[in-house]
């Protein structure tokens, strides 16, 4: 979700800036902006935040609430993933240089390291008392998997795509049928594949970090080819794939988990010993994210993805602003979203019980702070993207003066479908 890099013009004087109707400046080229689309994507992923977060106020009072809220946040965190992965395959299509790269792993390592102290303290109400700053957040990931760049930085689109694809199930199908019972390979399990552990004292401990980074991979290869149809100006065609590869993933997701679910209720009394029974039932439940599981990812990604294709086609119509102003709003949030991010731990999970008053947090209180944390976090994250904010996000790595390698992956290399 960090990962578009300083550019010289983060270091320049603030000018006003002309937008045409799909949130680029006035005559700029398709490749030598960012893109309202990706930047709206990751903000619509920090609002499924707080809704994921806010639900843990009102899960004793009001369960159906409760549970409804959290099946909406489990959009947050594979898309965190996904669109990180998306905003740098962007960037490296659009300047495939040593010098994008090193600017990914700063802006990675920032987040990994100084992220980590800015965000753990906040939870410290919600995990045992002394481990806040042991638990691995999911900007955690996301920095560890932004410093990898320079190891996938030259695979196709093809490769990507189907890379991520296949590490994606491959840990699944681990993560399903591998039980460790040594206090090494639980703690292997546990932070590579995000199995429970008994020598966790936490949940929070674990995270499913291959599986991310699969998700991580995969957008990489769906941002070169945003960025290659768009310069070749084919954005209506990659976003109607998007919107429609993406629909379809979520809609046979969503099927996959209704067939689990009677398959599971008709063998309950014949195949409850078959353990292939209960592995392919758990692969197609959308709501298994210990591991995540394919269902998981084709749902709420596909979602995701879905969401971003709809967002580019809609850029390139002639919009009212009823539609385009919600829109560019949402990707100040995107913009901003590491800092957006930071005020939701601290004003959602930290803020209540900080100032005592959790417990009168009623649901109906609970949504109107919801909303009261959504205008500030907007307030906020508004000056930091007027004030060019990201480009404080660094660690003082230099870029070199890498060239570009090559033009960006053109569509011939992926499959046929995208």
């Amino acid at each position: 979700m960090f990962t578009h890099p300083r550019t010289p013009e983060e270091a320049a004087p603030i000018e006003p800036t002309r937008l045409d109707a799909s949130g680029r400046k006035a005559g700029a080229t398709h490749t030598d902006s960012r893109v309202l689309a990706i930047d709206a994507g990751r903000g619509f992923a920090m609002l499924f935040v707080g809704i994921s977060h806010i639900g843990l106020y009102i899960q004793d009072d009001s369960a159906p609430l409760a549970y409804v809220l959290h099946w909406l946040g489990f959009f947050a965190a594979p898309n965190f993933l996904l669109l990180s992965g998306i905003s740098c395959g962007y960037q490296l299509a659009v300047s495939p240089s040593r010098d994008t790269v090193t600017r990914i792993v700063d802006r990675g390592l920032f987040v990994l390291l100084v992220g980590h102290v800015l965000i753990a303290g906040s939870v410290m109400y919600n995990v045992p008392p002394g481990t806040a700053f042991e638990h691995i957040i999911i900007t955690d990931t996301i920095g560890l998997v932004l410093c990898t760049t320079p190891f996938v930085a030259h695979l196709r689109v093809r490769q990507l795509l189907l890379g991520g694809a296949a590490l994606f199930l491959l840990t699944a199908l681990v993560g399903l049928t591998w039980h460790p019972t040594s206090p090494p390979a639980q703690l292997v399990g546990g932070l590579l594949l995000g199995l429970d552990s008994p020598i966790a004292h936490d949940p929070g401990l674990m995270s499913p970090t291959l599986a991310y980074f699969a998700l991580f991979l995969a957008g990489i290869g769906i941002g070169r080819l945003i960025c290659q149809y768009r310069s070749e100006g084919r954005e209506a065609i990659i976003a109607t794939r998007l919107l429609g590869v993406g629909l379809g993933a979520a809609a046979f997701a969503l099927f996959a988990n209704l067939v689990a679910y009677h398959m599971s209720e008709a063998f309950s009394l014949h195949l409850t010993h078959e353990r292939w029974v209960n592995m392919l039932v758990n692969l197609s439940v959308i709501r298994h994210q210990r591991p995540p599981t394919p269902a998981y990812a084709l749902c709420y990604g596909g979602i995701g993805v879905a969401l971003v294709g709809l967002l580019l086609f809609a850029s390139r119509q002639q919009l009212s602003a009823v539609v385009v102003g919600p829109v560019r709003a949402v990707a100040v949030l995107g913009r901003a979203s590491f800092v957006s991010y930071v005020c939701i731990q601290w004003l959602i999970d930290f803020t209540p019980h900080g100032l005592g008053f959790s417990e009168a947090l009623t649901p109906a209180l609970a949504l109107a702070y919801l909303g009261l944390v959504i205008l500030v976090v907007f307030g906020v994250a508004w000056v930091w993207d007027a004030k060019r904010g990201n480009r404080l996000l660094t660690v003082g790595l230099k870029p070199g003066h890498g060239r570009p390698r090559s033009k960006p992956t053109r569509p011939a290399s992926a499959p046929r479908w995208l």
